[in-house]
C-alpha cells in the first residue's frame, strides 16, 4: 500500500482522510458493513490531504479542480467498486478520490453530522 502523508496525486486526484464514513445501498438505505452483493455507495466526510495539478485537456492546457485547498473539510460520494484506499496511518482511514468525486466544502464551523 501507499503511504498517504507523502503520495503526490497526479491530474484531478485528490487524497482524503476519511473523517467520517456513510454507506448506502444504490435505493438509499443504510446497510451494515458485512452486507454483501449489493452495489453499494460509500458518502462521507474528511479532510484533503493532497490535490494533483488537474486534468490535462486535449489543447494541452491544465484545468486545475476549482474551490477546493488542501485542508479543506469536503463531503464525497463514490460507489465502492471504484474505491482506491490507501494505507491507514495513525489510525486514520485514506482514499484517493476524483475531484468530481466531491460534493461540496463544508464551512469552518460546521460540525461532522450536522448535513446527514
Amino acid at each position: 500500500m501507499v503511504n498517504p502523508l507523502t503520495f503526490k496525486p497526479l491530474h484531478d486526484w485528490v487524497v482524503i482522510r476519511i473523517e467520517k464514513r456513510r454507506s448506502r445501498s444504490k435505493g438509499g438505505v443504510h446497510l451494515p458493513q458485512a452486507t454483501t452483493g449489493v452495489e453499494k455507495v460509500m458518502e462521507g466526510d474528511g479532510i484533503i490531504i493532497s490535490i494533483g495539478p488537474g486534468k490535462l485537456r486535449k489543447n494541452g492546457v491544465r484545468l486545475p479542480p476549482e474551490d477546493i485547498e488542501v485542508g479543506n473539510r469536503v463531503t464525497f460520494r463514490r460507489y465502492l467498486k471504484d474505491a482506491q484506499p490507501l494505507e491507514k496511518v495513525d489510525g486514520y482511514e485514506y482514499s484517493l478520490f476524483r475531484a468530481d468525486d466531491l460534493q461540496g466544502v463544508l464551512s469552518e464551523d460546521a460540525t461532522i453530522g450536522q448535513f446527514s
